[in-house]
């Protein structure tokens, strides 16, 4: 959450790059660093890829889910006082 509002504050921005990932859904963003990793074999595409696996074999894939790096119907930074917290 931290990173997400100091991205929409930074950058007058609406969604932060979190929330993005919560409405895109996981998998996606998930094959991506996979397929970074076997290209480059710069690790730390593996170990965002295994992040984003933990988070997918928990269940929370995003939004389609009800939990990403947000819980949703009622995502955090819906709240009002979202970017003041």
């Amino acid at each position: 959450q931290t990173i997400d509002k100091d991205w929409m504050i930074s950058t007058n921005s609406p969604m932060g790059p979190f929330m993005i990932l919560d409405m895109v859904g996981l998998r996606t963003p998930y094959q991506m660093e996979l397929n970074a990793y076997q290209t480059t074999k710069d690790e730390i595409h593996q170990t965002i890829a295994q992040k984003l696996k933990a988070m997918i074999d928990a269940g929370h894939v995003g939004q389609e889910s009800g939990q990403g790096f947000y819980h949703y119907p009622n995502p955090e930074f819906k709240d009002p006082d979202f970017l003041k917290k």
